[in-house]
């Protein structure tokens, strides 16, 4: 067992095997007591326990000793005087009893002296009585406290710059990350761009290789089912159509601006990119006889198309119809309210 103190107050620490209370207790030195180490032999008074006696001794089995006296009857300086005179080398002296583990200041004569409150005077007293050896070790505390050391500031210190020093790389990796896809989505953009400019090239290229006529007259047009898909307007004489290599017509004006964006046929998606389109642009005044049939099998398709979204919906409706019939049965079958 050891003690340790410092000269106004400090803690103390009592580990013993089959003790009953363990921990930091408030100890104080002497107010004149050097600040010392001191240990060995804990003893007790022969006869008189709070030592006020000048005949007061104390029988040691060898040096060097630390005296045990309780508080009580006399002043500080005649118990340490009378520990001081049998040769102790250090004297400890524990408070009256009720007073838990309060200590206060005193005055003594030049000697190692502290106090310790009352629990533990009286636990250390009760292990002398029963011939156990008690040693005690009063060792000069650390001015900055017990917790203090050197081993545990550099182990703090280390500790600070090491959650410091991975919290700034966690936030760098973040930062990095950070810019990294931004980079990234920027250069998807400009990559986007770039194709979509390609692209319109190409569609460009493609728009200026087809096939461009006006409309003459004699051509199988006048019908007004026939007409264009994009603006829904019917053909004119004298009107400039595009023809595509399909053979789906459409005016100039309105299939090109779609052409740049969408390079698909609108009825039947056939993509002008994927047709090679001859260099060799015909002549407009060309027979418009097999153009009249393709114009005629435009709009059979987009009858036929209208006609098939039809018989969709209506197929939908019937099978509602049929679902909203089969509940209703249900519902009479299980009431028996069906007639």
């Amino acid at each position: 067992s050891y003690i340790t103190t410092k000269k106004a107050s400090d803690y103390y620490r009592w580990p013993q095997s089959n003790a009953k209370t363990q921990g930091t207790v408030r100890i104080v030195f002497g107010a004149d007591s050097p600040l010392d180490s001191a240990s060995g032999l804990l003893v007790l008074p022969n006869s008189d326990p709070l030592a006020c006696s000048r005949n007061t001794t104390f029988t040691a089995k060898h040096q060097p000793w630390i005296a045990l006296i309780k508080k009580g009857n006399c002043t500080y300086s005649q118990k340490i005087r009378a520990a001081q005179r049998q040769g102790a080398s250090a004297v400890v002296i524990y408070n009256i009893d009720g007073t838990g583990n309060d200590t206060n200041l005193m005055a003594h004569s030049d000697i190692v002296a502290i106090m310790v409150g009352n629990i533990l005077g009286t636990e250390m007293a009760k292990l002398v009585k029963n011939g156990s050896d008690v040693y005690v070790a009063i060792v000069v505390a650390n001015p900055r406290g017990l917790w203090y050391s050197s081993t545990w500031a550099y182990s703090l210190s280390f500790t600070f710059i090491g959650v410091t020093t991975i919290t700034m790389f966690y936030f760098a990796f973040l930062f990095i990350k950070r810019m990294y896809r931004n980079q990234q989505l920027r250069k998807q953009e400009v990559q986007c761009s770039v194709a979509q400019k390609s692209m319109k090239r190409e569609n460009e290229k493609a728009i200026a290789k087809l096939e461009v006529r006006t409309l003459r007259t004699g051509d199988l047009v006048e019908s007004e089912d026939v007409s264009c898909v994009v603006c829904t307007d019917s053909f004119k004489h004298n009107e400039k159509v595009t023809v595509l290599p399909c053979r789906h017509l459409y005016h100039k004006k309105c299939i090109e601006p779609w052409l740049l964006e969408h390079p698909t046929c609108p009825m039947c998606k056939f993509h002008i990119l994927k047709y090679k389109v001859s260099l060799a642009k015909p002549a407009e005044s060309s027979t418009f006889r097999h153009d009249g049939w393709c114009g005629i099998y435009s709009l059979l398709l987009y009858v036929f198309r209208l006609m098939r979204r039809a018989m969709i919906h209506l197929h939908r409706v019937t099978r509602s119809i049929l679902y909203q019939a089969e509940i209703l049965l249900n519902e009479c079958t299980t009431h028996e309210a069906c007639l």
